[in-house]
Parts: C-alpha cells; structure tokens; sequence
C-alpha cells in the first residue's frame, strides 16, 4: 500500500516515466546495475547476501523491482490488503503474470545486494489465504484510500506522512483444509437450506415419517451454540461436560489507523 502512495504521490509532482520501488534493507554492491527501466518489468535485486548470491526462486519479484509507469498502472500496482511480513512480493509476481509480462533480471554477477541486518517485522498470518485472491483489478491503485498530512521537500528526497486504514481480509478457520463450506451472511436463509423434510419417500411411492433429529453438521456463525445435552440412539439424553472448539470462525473487516512515513527519492 505505501508503495502506491509513493507512486501516487510522485505523479503530482513529477512527469516520471519509470519507477523504481525498493525494500529500504538492499544495498547494491555493483555500480554496473545501473536503476533504469527495461522493456519489460525488471527484477533488480536477483542475487542477494542473505539467500548466498542465488536466486531462491523463479517466480520471485520483490525486494528491488524497476518497472515503467503504464506498466505499473495496468497491473493497478500492489495490493492494499497486504500489512506486516510476506506475501506481497509473491502477489505482486501475479499480477505482473496475469498480464503475460515477462520479467527481465541481469546476471548473478551484477545485480548484487547485501541486505542490512534488522528484526523482520510481525508476520502476516492472512498472506497465504490474501494470495488466493486473484481480484487484481479492484484491489490495488484503483481503490487506493489514504489522508495525506505533510509533505515535505528536502534536497534529496521527498518526506511523505500519510494517514492508512488497514482493512484485513475476512478470516476463515476449517476443520480440514480439504473442506469448503459457502459462507451466508442471512441467517435465515442459512436455516432454510439445513431445514429437513417431515417426511421421506420409499422407493414404493409411499411415505414415512421423519422421527430422529440430525445435528447440524456445518454451522457458520460468530458465536458457537452447543446445547447442554446429547441424544443417544435409544432415545435418551446425556449431559455434555466437555467443551469443543469452535472449528469454523468467521471475522469481520477491522480497520485498524496507521501513522507511515514514505521517503520518495527523485531520480536523477
């Protein structure tokens, strides 16, 4: 998300036509990378300290990434919903594949980095679900939300404070990760789907009444409901003394404020 507010912002102030977003942690160590733009969305930071000089994996674009401002434009940039360590490089990777672009890298040998040592940030525990999300056209530039409430021009840099709105994705627990459910906001509706028949056809034609109640086998709800007894096949009921987790949850949208600061550096 800031990585749009710097792209946002720099198109008020200047005409640029290539854009260069960049984890603040990589230090080039070849002045022959030289930080342009190529004809194609370019991974710069290919071989890195940390990941012993290789490239850990094909589909990786992330930590230095040049690309032109149309390009940029047309992916509608990185994802907002991306907040803490993981995933948005992996996400950005699939828009840029969704739009067929091939990325371009130079050599092991040029594009060099040492990643400065620091404690990684809380790690996102919905990047992987946020990942499956393939909504690229609406989430991105195009519903880009934030208060800007100082820019400042130094020498060197532009000093950005911005005012975010974190909006986490909805977060849905299962039994089993083989297991889909469709989640239904209505109650109601919810009840009418579980609702049995009075009655059940034999395969005679005739009918036969339904006497055993069926425990719901799929409930979807913010509040668990057991009740306190347990019907056993001969017709009676026995307390239930142990307490079962709850094995679907669901959770609203949380908006949380954020106070960030965005350096944007102007290219010479």
């Amino acid at each position: 998300m800031l990585m749009n507010v710097g792209f946002a912002e720099l198109l008020k102030l200047y005409n640029y036509s290539c854009f260069i977003f960049h984890d603040i942690d990589l230090i080039p160590e070849n002045d022959k990378n030289i930080y342009d733009c190529e004809e194609t969305p370019r991974h710069m930071s290919v071989a890195v300290d940390k990941m012993k000089y290789k490239l850990p994996y094909e589909t990786i674009f992330g930590g230095a990434v040049a690309m032109k401002k149309e390009e940029f434009q047309k992916i509608n940039g990185f994802s907002n919903r991306y907040f803490g360590w993981g995933g948005e490089d992996d996400d950005l990777y699939n828009r840029v594949a969704h739009h067929k672009y091939n990325i371009h890298r130079h050599s092991l040998l040029v594009a060099r980095y040492t990643m400065l040592k620091h404690i990684r940030g809380p790690i996102n525990e919905d990047r992987y679900k946020l990942l499956l999300n393939r909504n690229f056209n609406k989430d991105g530039l195009s519903n880009l939300k934030y208060d800007l409430r100082e820019l400042k021009s130094e020498k060197l840099f532009t000093h950005v404070k911005v005012h975010l709105v974190e909006l986490r994705a909805e977060t849905t627990k299962y039994k089993s990760t083989k297991s889909y459910v469709t989640l239904m906001s209505n109650k109601t509706e919810r009840s009418k789907m579980m609702e049995r028949p009075n009655t059940t056809k034999r395969p005679n034609g005739t009918e036969r009444p339904n006497t055993t109640e069926r425990p719901n086998t799929t409930e979807i709800s913010n509040q668990t409901e057991s009740s306190n007894t347990t019907k056993r096949p001969n017709g009676t009921e026995r307390p239930n003394t142990t307490e079962r987790p709850n094995t679907t949850e669901i959770s609203n949208q949380t908006e949380s404020s954020n106070m960030t600061h965005i350096t944007l550096k102007p290219k010479f």
